[in-house]
């Protein structure tokens, strides 16, 4: 006969294998970002943040599936927690990182709460997803050089061959085929048979662990280290090219003599200020504030992925 201990003791089981298909999902994703992630930003490889997202975008369709009947919050717990993790990361920055992955897990929900937990929501939030790794480069450029950001294509055109039709038509064929590459593997993520999943998932978390060498970040604070790496951050190429036209924008366009102090000095000053914050927030031992956060799932989630991170460091 089927009592209520029975029922109570089956939604229980139900819980905690909801609660573990969370926790393998965001290992898989917490590996591939403290590993191939900060590999990939410590050295400055090329489009790295488009293939971060686009491998999220993978992990989190396998999620969407593996819960399909159970959490529809699944992708938001999953990059929640992986960007949790992110910040006991040993290499790269952290708190841009940490952001990207809660927004798109984030973006990636909105598409299912719209649509539902099927293919047209999964697909919806992949697009919605893939956008963000563009979104937030142009806010923080946009925090540094002001509304010049909005200038650059006809600048450029200007100084090229290309029309600023041309260059506007290759930044949207750009994006486009990254909304395309994040649509194709999300329907590829659907297709795909279990047993490759996992092979995948296995060398991801293998190549991770060997990159990053899992030698996890509990290094003492140091605002002067901080201030010092922020002032390094202002001599990176892309920074220097972007201060340069920055400058010459405001020499040539706006005719002003203190072009030196707008299109130099100020987003100079401007940059080192919101690259020292961003270090500074990464410092403060985000990791043990949230761990307070009062969320069951969530908690349950980043229990079992930061024991498991920690029998790999050792």
């Amino acid at each position: 006969m089927y009592t209520e201990t029975d029922s109570s003791f089956s939604k229980e089981a139900e819980s905690e294998d909801k609660a573990s298909v969370i926790a393998f999902h965001a290992s898989v994703l917490s590996f591939s970002e403290i590993g191939v992630g900060s590999f990939l930003h410590a050295y400055h490889i090329p489009f790295r943040g488009q293939l971060l997202s686009l491998n999220q975008i993978f992990i989190l369709t396998q999620v969407s599936l593996a819960s399909s009947k159970g959490k529809k919050c699944s992708p938001l717990i999953v990059s929640s927690i992986a960007a949790s993790v992110k910040s006991l990361s040993p290499m790269g920055k952290k708190l841009t990182p940490m952001l990207a992955l809660f927004m798109q897990g984030l973006l990636f929900n909105c598409g299912i709460f719209l649509l539902g937990s099927r293919l047209a929501g999964y697909i919806l939030g992949a697009i919605f997803s893939s956008l963000w790794a563009f979104i937030q480069p142009l806010l923080l450029y946009y925090l540094i050089f002001g509304k010049v950001v909005f200038n650059v294509v006809s600048f450029v055109s200007s100084l090229t061959a290309f029309s600023e039709k041309f260059l506007i038509c290759g930044g949207i064929l750009f994006v486009l085929g990254k909304v395309i590459a994040a649509v194709c593997i999300t329907c590829i993520s659907i297709s795909i048979s279990p047993g490759r999943v996992e092979n995948y998932f296995k060398k991801m978390m293998q190549t991770s662990s060997k990159i990053a060498g899992f030698k996890m970040d509990y290094s003492k604070y140091s605002r002067r280290k901080n201030a010092w790496m922020s002032f390094k951050d202002l001599f990176k190429p892309f920074f220097l090219f972007s201060i340069c036209l920055s400058l010459m924008f405001y020499y040539f366009k706006m005719d002003s003599e203190s072009f030196l102090l707008y299109g130099g000095l100020r987003p100079l000053m401007t940059g080192f200020v919101s690259f020292f914050m961003i270090r500074e927030l990464s410092s403060m031992n985000l990791f043990e504030k949230i761990k307070k956060i009062k969320w069951v799932a969530f908690q349950k989630g980043l229990t079992q992925v930061y024991s498991q991170i920690n029998k790999v460091a050792r």
